[in-house]
């Protein structure tokens, strides 16, 4: 340890204690009086207390012990030391430069904390001083948070810590939203009296031909056996004859009528809705 008032042995408080009593009391022989006692009591206390603290490794208030004991108003012998030391502390103080980045690499802002103390010097992207060793630094945003710890090594000045927030993802597209629109279509329906004259002329077609038939051949049978042929018999093929005249003629009119229906059915004119997307 450079720049000591004691020998090797003072690293035991109890002997820097006692050295620096000796010191003190020979610095009382040249500031007598009773208003110089307690300014050079606070010095040496300033200067073990700066030394002890430099050692634990805790420059910063290292530092701030030793620029009580340097000040001009010390005995000179104690503020001649003291601001060796003081040099020697501010040289060994690292200092940080906090970075923000999101997912894209492009800057971002964020309130930075520093082992769990807000720092408005790193928020503002300012170098911040700090004792050497382990620290966790931490960005917090609207989007999220980022959290890194990292070792400050002892006299580099500007390391630079870089916190990658999460990218801003954005917001979904609205969906479109459906929109029913009215179609008008215009049909010609077969109507009902169509089907049923239809129906009628194949019915009646269907009855002629069958009692055409059966008089055909009843025909048949009686000019082969006429005119020993009953009454009866050829009362029976009469009316055969006429069922399918009959018949036949209503299948003809029928289908008349059928033909005619459909060609002069109305038009009709139906408007459903259909959904359509709107964006």
């Amino acid at each position: 340890m450079a720049g000591r008032f004691s020998d090797p042995s003072a690293s035991d408080p109890r002997a820097r204690a006692r050295l620096w009593g000796v010191a003190f009391t020979l610095t009382g022989l040249v500031w007598s009086g009773p208003l110089s006692a307690k300014p050079a009591s606070e010095c040496v206390r300033a200067a073990n207390e700066g030394q002890t603290l430099r050692d634990q490794g805790k420059l910063l208030s290292a530092r701030e012990e030793l620029a009580v004991c340097a000040r001009p108003e010390c005995p000179k012998v104690v503020a001649s030391e003291c601001r060796k030391w003081l040099e020697d502390v501010s040289a060994r103080i690292p200092t940080v430069v906090v970075s923000l980045r999101d997912g894209t690499g492009a800057d971002v802002s964020a309130r930075i904390v520093v082992d769990g103390k807000a720092s408005e010097e790193a928020t503002a992207g300012r170098a911040i001083s700090l004792d050497p060793g382990p620290h966790v630094f931490r960005a917090e945003a609207d989007r999220g948070s980022a959290e890194r710890s990292v070792v400050v090594r002892e006299r580099e000045a500007g390391q630079r810590v870089v916190l990658e927030l999460p990218k801003v993802v954005a917001p979904p597209s609205a969906l479109p939203i459906p929109k029913r629109e009215a179609v008008t279509e215009t049909h010609r329906p077969v109507p009902a009296v169509t089907w049923l004259m239809a129906g009628t002329a194949v019915v009646g077609a269907g009855v002629g031909t069958v009692f055409a038939i059966d008089a055909g051949a009843r025909f048949g049978d009686l000019k082969e056996r006429c005119p020993s042929c009953t009454e009866d018999e050829v009362s029976g093929l009469r009316l055969r004859s006429t069922v399918a005249d009959v018949a036949f003629g209503v299948a003809i009119v029928a289908a008349g009528i059928t033909v005619v229906s459909y060609l002069l059915r109305p038009t009709v004119t139906t408007t459903r809705p259909v959904a359509t997307l709107a964006f």
